[in-house]
């Protein structure tokens, strides 16, 4: 048995499966006078417990660059997209325009006849 600033093995371990239990840090360093509630992760790490709250990523360390980017490269997309599907609607509304003019002229029906035949 060690001991660290007057704290025994034993009494880390009772604090950390307090903290397992459910307990908050701050619960637990208001409780057991800590100087630092998250010196609880640093016994759990010397014991090798592993952490089954792991701390969330601040919002001010999460990558933004790579969403932005992404969400940048996807707004090209869809402008590009839009683009291509006015074009595409513009071309056959000139080949409808184009057979129409074909069959007024030569006097021939180009146009496929719907319906079942009889």
């Amino acid at each position: 048995m060690r001991t660290f600033k007057g704290m025994t093995d034993e009494m880390r371990l009772q604090i950390i499966q307090e903290y397992l239990d459910g307990s908050s840090k701050y619960s637990l360093k208001k409780k057991y006078k800590l100087t630092d509630p998250n010196r609880i992760n640093e016994w759990m790490c010397n014991f090798g417990i592993e952490n089954p709250h792991p701390q969330p990523i601040p919002l001010s360390l999460m990558p933004k660059k790579k969403e932005s980017q992404e969400i940048e490269d996807l707004k090209k997309q869809i402008k590009q997209l839009k683009k291509d599907l006015a074009f595409s609607e513009m071309k056959a509304d000139a080949f409808d325009t184009m057979i129409t003019l074909a069959e007024k002229q030569l006097q021939i029906p180009i146009r496929k006849k719907t319906g079942a035949k009889q």
